[in-house]
């Protein structure tokens, strides 16, 4: 029988296990935030210490022939696998090569393995496992997840304002709260506080962004590099259009799938990178309309130091620094925030604590905005005095951070 007759038994099997009750494979590890927290729960409630049939044997003869036809498919690629070990011909990387991709091909539509894979939190997951680690990355690239991150980063043109290019290798999750909450979807309420995963695009109130985010980071490479991590705001009004700020920088982070960590937390051991800016909180001025904050993750041109000189600050050059160290995009995340009438407060503060005036801005009239080359150029800041004073601020509050 065909491959192609395998994964249509597979196929029919999976059907008639969720029609008796059953639950579709993958989806807790790919769902909208509010979804995986509700199946997580639910299959937590339910599960028992190993699988079983959710089919009686005799039941269904279509549902005995696949799982037969499944465990003779596997005992045929297991002594495929022995032949290959025995093989004296491959070199030792052609064969490891061959041997992961037969233990995959072998155990992938194993109703038990994914039975397992699927009730495993996320954080929990064994990614030095190769049939772990295809199952986790296919839930990420073909279940939704990173389908929805890319339409939304080209619907609110996140590229090309923030980098001009990427294809996503590392899934970046930006979680605020508890890492176990709900998630925070589209149709949060914005005046609780955010609790779990964030769904790319959403809006977070300011006053729920003053404390650094946690992010999770899941390489799907065995080869140990070196990343970047920055969050960046790509809508910071200035006289001549929209400036970037870069918010947060950690570098010489090593990620590959098997560090025992893959959550990069406030406080902690920054994933064993180093803090080259510390985190600034979102502070989006008076009139200035929704920001984009973009995390940005960068893959290092070598294993050394990453060398930043002088000190990186909030106004450093993102397009810059990413030609003159040759970093490589690889893990892209966003969400935005505003200001409202109920973070006015904590916006306020967040400049004072800076040292900075806050500004605020208004649209230029009409007749002056068609005279502008730039048709970004549409702000004008309502106090000039102000803006004068926090522009020869900034520099000198974030050098005083690095000393």
């Amino acid at each position: 029988m065909s491959s192609a007759s395998v994964s249509s038994l597979s196929r029919a099997a999976a059907r008639l296990a969720r029609q008796s009750g059953g639950r579709r494979y993958l989806a807790s590890h790919a769902a909208s935030p509010t979804a995986a927290a509700s199946s997580s729960s639910s299959s937590s409630s339910s599960s028992s210490s190993s699988w079983s049939p959710p089919i009686a044997p005799g039941t269904c003869a279509a549902y005995d022939e696949a799982l037969a036809y499944i465990a003779s498919h596997q005992a045929k690629l297991r002594r495929r696998i022995q032949q290959v070990e025995g093989d004296s011909s491959l070199s030792a990387e052609q064969k490891a090569q061959v041997l992961e991709g037969l233990t995959v091909a072998s155990q992938i539509d194993d109703p038990k393995v994914r039975w397992a894979f699927e009730r495993t939190k996320d954080d929990e997951l064994d990614l030095t496992d190769a049939t772990v680690r295809h199952l986790r990355e296919r839930a990420w690239r073909k279940c939704g997840s990173l389908d929805k991150l890319i339409e939304r980063i080209r619907d609110q043109q996140v590229i090309p304002d923030s980098i001009a290019h990427i294809t996503p290798t590392i899934d970046v999750q930006v979680i605020l709260g508890s890492e176990d909450g709900p998630g925070v979807g589209d149709h949060t309420d914005r005046s609780l506080p955010p609790s779990g995963d964030i769904l790319p695009g959403v809006i977070i109130e300011q006053s729920h962004l003053l404390e650094q985010p946690t992010l999770r980071l899941t390489s799907f490479s065995t080869q140990e590099k070196k990343h970047t991590v920055m969050l960046v705001d790509l809508d910071t009004p200035s006289q001549d259009g929209f400036d970037i700020n870069i918010h947060w920088a950690v570098a010489d982070i090593p990620l590959f799938c098997s560090q025992p960590s893959r959550l990069l937390r406030p406080g902690g051991d920054m994933l064993g990178g180093k803090e080259v800016l510390p985190y600034f909180p979102p502070m989006p001025s008076q009139g200035s309309g929704r920001h984009r904050y973009v995390t940005l993750v960068f893959e290092q041109s070598s294993s050394s130091t990453l060398d930043l000189t002088p000190p990186l600050s909030l106004k450093a050059d993102l397009r810059s620094l990413i030609s003159q160290h040759s970093l490589l995009p690889v893990g892209i995340h966003f969400f935005r925030t505003e200001w409202t009438e109920a973070s006015r407060r904590s916006i306020s503060k967040t400049w004072d604590e800076a040292g900075l005036a806050e500004p605020r801005w208004a649209k230029l009239p009409r007749s002056e905005r068609k005279r502008r080359v730039d048709p970004r150029v549409q702000w004008v800041v309502a106090d000039r005095r102000a803006m004068a004073q926090a522009e020869g601020m900034v520099a000198g509050a974030h050098a005083e951070e690095q000393v």
